[in-house]
């Protein structure tokens, strides 16, 4: 996963670090040249996926938009 974080693993917001608010998950779509970053999050019970040709422009856009 981009900037060394683990995967699969926790993620937790910026103001609530030691916090888990999830998992994620990143790795490459089987069968095509597309990744994945695949998340929870707990207190909403929501497993969410999103998949593009860019894994770190997708980290990104998933950092940005998991509130």
């Amino acid at each position: 996963m981009p900037g060394g974080q683990p995967s699969p693993g926790p993620w937790g917001y910026d103001s609530a670090p030691n916090t888990t608010a999830g998992s994620t998950l990143c790795g490459r779509v089987e069968g095509g040249d597309d990744v994945a970053v695949e998340w929870t999050k707990d207190r909403d019970l929501l497993l969410a996926l999103a998949s593009g040709p860019d894994l770190a422009g997708l980290y990104n856009w998933w950092k940005a938009n998991r509130s």
